[in-house]
């Protein structure tokens, strides 16, 4: 299972583990896992899994591959989106996202993920299939146009 940077726009850069540092991406990336990609105020980018399964990021987004791997379901691929917008479109399997408040599944086709960048919060629309959207306090399960929330909670000062 394999998962690659196939098309971008705009300002995107790239992370690989083994280097740690961001280089300007470029078409045909394999991305191993911890790679990051990361995405600037004009940048767009598509990531596809060799399953068919389509990952689109939106500008001002970053995002890791935490891993991909086949199961006897499927593909198991899990990401970690620390901010922006992503879109999936699943042909297989299951993708977790993984963010600051909370962690969201797709089991069906399409699913939509955003991190606001200033309050963390995760919100998740189902734009088809079966999604899921979750935390310590409990899970919400979704269907075609629903979207929920996970707010964050305010930090303690001292």
């Amino acid at each position: 299972i394999t998962a690659m940077l196939s098309e971008y726009s705009g300002k995107v850069q790239v992370m690989k583990a083994s280097k740690g540092f961001f280089e300007a991406a470029s078409t045909d990336v394999q991305l191993e896992v911890n790679d990051q990609v990361l995405t600037g105020e004009d940048g767009r980018a598509r990531i596809d899994i060799s399953d068919g399964t389509i990952i689109r990021l939106s500008p001002l987004s970053n995002f890791v591959l935490t891993s991909v791997e086949g199961t006897d379901q499927g593909t198991m691929t899990r990401l970690k989106l620390n901010i922006g917008r992503l879109w999936i479109i699943l042909k297989g399997g299951v993708v977790e996202v993984d963010t600051p408040s909370g962690l969201a599944s797709v089991r069906g086709s399409y699913l939509h993920v955003w991190v606001d960048p200033l309050t963390e919060e995760t919100n998740v629309t189902c734009l088809e299939g079966d999604c899921r959207l979750g935390n310590d306090k409990g899970t919400v399960a979704l269907v075609a146009g629903q979207t929920a929330a996970v707010l964050t909670c305010a930090r303690s000062r001292s």
